[in-house]
This record gives structure tokens, C-alpha cells and sequence, in this order.
């Protein structure tokens, strides 16, 4: 998904999110709107995270053209919501805080469309062609603009406001990285501080026996969210307990540390000091793309290094060993002898997921030395 089709799908989910709490009206209950809108979507927000396009940039390695595009069409963005911005600061005359919330957030806009304008030289967007991604997300900004009250163009902008920055945080770039610009200024944002307290006010109620609506939980009076992956422990868990959101975070690390092999032989350190630093720094017992990184290790150092599934095949024979010869292991009992005593007793499996876990591959792969 691109960039400016994630904008859209995070516009449409808090716009949604902020019309079912008018839905649930119920005076005697107060909620944090501005924190519980951006709780309900950080499923969407993580997921941008391991965009290609993000994870290319906190490498350093995204392709400039891309860059460039993405800057065209963000400019495009920022022009013509100015203009949308300047239409409501004119034609919004109550409440005033709303009044006011809008000149303000076209004083700003203004401000930044005029830098960027200037810093590309350009006197206007009209040779801009968006791409449909950015075409649809500025007809929902129209569509909201024109058909709902005005209080929800303000939940609109929020995503942007809020996502960008905290994209900036999470993402993990050196000063030397030729990204690392855009990291700097987008750090610096406080959209607490234009959001919280309006979106509040105006849709501060929330009947707390239908967050079932929402799809979410409450917990000692506060929400939890349903999500598409979670962190824990250095190990990312994705609802389906798969593992791509985890392979694609130890490829971005594996991949910065590449760098520092370079490095290395730059100042012609031998090879055995270099597959050392491979070991420990870069190595990695997942299987999948990391393959990629191993074999440009390789074409670095000059040197073969160990295969996946070697390191696979002897991590889990060693692994396997001290769990057979641990009887207080709580995995112990699986390891069974036959009578014969020359192998162990296989795991019985209906699913692949089951036949490729540990204690049934673990089984086999004993059974083959």
C-alpha cells in the first residue's frame, strides 16, 4: 500500500470512529476522544511501519525518484487543503472555538504551502497529476467538507497530523542516513495541543456498555484495542500468528548492521574477525528473505558462510539435546524413545503449522542423524 492510500484508510476509520460516538450520546459519560481515536487505529499505524516505502527510507537506500514523487504529490496535498482549510475559515462562524481552530490551522497550512512552493519553485499545483490513491483521499476530505458537520474535517486532519510525527519516533535513522532530514522535521509536531481539547469538548460522550460497536474493549476504565501485531519482548506477535511483520523488522536491523561490515572491510580486518562480527551482530536463526542478507555478507567478507537451514538444523539438534536430557523440562515427555532405542517415537500432525513447530521437526531431524 502506498503512502497516500494509507492516509485515506486511516482518514476513513477515524471519521467513522468519531460519528458512532455522537451515535452513542449519553451525557453522564465522559471520553478521551483525541487518545481513544488514535488507540482504535494503531493496528493501521504499525502497519505503516512495514510499508516498502518506509522500511527502504529507514535503511537509507529508498530509490530518490520515489522520494521525489512522494514530495510532489505531498505538495499537491498540502495545497489543496489550504484551500479547503480557507473555505471553512471563512464560512464557520459557531462555535468559536471551531471558528478559531480552523483560521488557525489555515495560517499554518498557508504558511507551509507558501515555504514549499517557493523551496521547489513552483507557482502552482495545476501540472500535479495525483495518483489515484491521493485523488481519492482529497475527494474525502470534499466529501466530509460537504456533507458533514464541521467538527469531523478537524478529525480528518488529525491523522495526518498525529501519524507523521509519530512515524519520525518509531523509525530508527542515524544522521548519516539521506532521510534522516525528514525525521527531524517531522519530530516536532504537537498536534495535543490544536486536537485534544476540541475534539473533547465536541465529542466527548461515549456510552460505554456499546463499545462492542467499536470493536473494542474496556479494561479498569480504560480502552484496549483490538490489533493487527503487538511487540513483546523483542518479538513482534501478529493476530494470525504468523511471522512476516517479525521477519521484516530483523531484516531492517540485519540490514543497518550490514553497514558496519562494509565498514570493517574497508580497514582490511581478516576474514575470521569479520565472520566473527557476522555471527554475533548479524546472524539470525529466522528463516525467509534473511537469505538475501547472508549471501551479501558472503560477497563482503569473501568467505562462505553457514545456510539457513544449517544454522536451523544445528540450533534445533542442540536445542532438542538438552530438552531429551532434561527431565524436568516441561517438553521432556515428547521426546520418546522406540523400543528399539535407536530412534524417537514421531509426532503425530494434522496441520503443516504442526509438522513444521519445533518438538516435530526437532523428532525428525534426531531421527535423521
Amino acid at each position: 500500500m502506498k503512502p497516500s492510500a494509507m492516509k485515506t484508510t486511516i482518514i476513513s476509520a477515524f471519521c467513522l470512529i468519531s460519528i458512532s460516538f455522537v451515535a452513542c450520546h449519553d451525557k453522564k459519560q465522559e471520553w478521551n476522544v483525541y487518545e481513544f481515536l488514535w488507540i482504535h487505529n494503531m493496528d493501521i499505524a504499525n502497519s505503516t511501519l512495514y510499508l516498502d516505502f518506509m522500511q527502504h527510507m529507514e535503511v537509507g537506500d529508498l530509490r530518490a525518484e520515489r522520494y521525489v514523487n512522494f514530495t510532489i504529490q505531498d505538495i499537491n496535498y498540502v495545497v489543496k487543503v489550504t484551500e479547503m482549510l480557507r473555505k471553512l475559515s471563512s464560512s464557520v462562524k459557531e462555535p468559536a472555538d471551531l471558528r478559531q481552530f480552523f483560521q488557525g490551522r489555515y495560517k499554518s497550512y498557508k504558511n507551509f504551502c507558501d515555504y514549499l512552493l517557493n523551496m521547489y519553485f513552483l507557482k502552482g499545483v495545476s501540472d500535479i497529476k495525483p495518483t489515484p490513491a491521493m485523488r481519492k483521499y482529497l475527494s474525502d476530505y470534499e466529501t466530509i467538507m460537504n456533507t458533514k458537520e464541521p467538527i469531523y474535517f478537524a478529525v480528518s486532519l488529525l491523522p495526518c497530523s498525529r501519524l507523521w510525527g509519530w512515524l519520525a519516533n518509531q523509525v530508527n535513522m542515524t544522521q548519516t542516513n539521506a532521510y534522516f532530514g525528514w525525521k527531524k522535521d517531522n519530530m516536532g509536531g504537537n498536534p495535543e495541543k490544536h486536537y485534544k481539547k476540541l475534539l473533547n469538548k465536541h465529542l466527548n460522550t461515549f456510552d460505554k456498555e456499546k463499545t462492542s460497536l467499536t470493536g473494542s474493549y474496556i479494561l479498569h476504565d480504560s480502552p484496549v484495542n483490538n490489533v493487527e501485531s503487538f511487540r513483546f519482548v523483542g518479538t513482534i506477535i501478529s493476530h494470525d500468528l504468523k511471522w512476516e511483520h517479525n521477519i521484516s523488522s530483523l531484516i531492517q536491523k540485519a540490514q543497518q548492521r550490514m553497514y558496519f561490515l562494509w565498514q570493517l572491510r574497508k580497514f582490511n580486518l581478516p576474514k575470521s574477525m569479520m565472520v566473527h562480527f557476522y555471527s554475533t551482530i548479524i546472524e539470525s536463526k529466522d528463516r525467509g528473505r534473511l537469505q538475501r542478507i547472508i549471501c551479501s555478507a558472503e560477497r563482503v567478507i569473501g568467505c562462505s558462510l553457514p545456510s539457513l537451514q544449517s544454522m536451523y538444523t544445528s540450533r534445533t539438534l542442540r536445542r532438542a539435546g538438552k530438552i531429551a536430557a532434561d527431565p524436568f523440562h516441561p517438553g521432556h515427555s515428547l521426546f520418546e524413545t522406540l523400543p528399539s532405542g535407536r530412534r524417537w517415537r514421531s509426532i503425530i500432525t494434522r496441520t503443516s503449522r504442526h509438522k513444521n513447530s519445533f518438538f516435530p521437526s526437532a523428532i525428525g531431524l534426531l531421527n535423521k542423524t
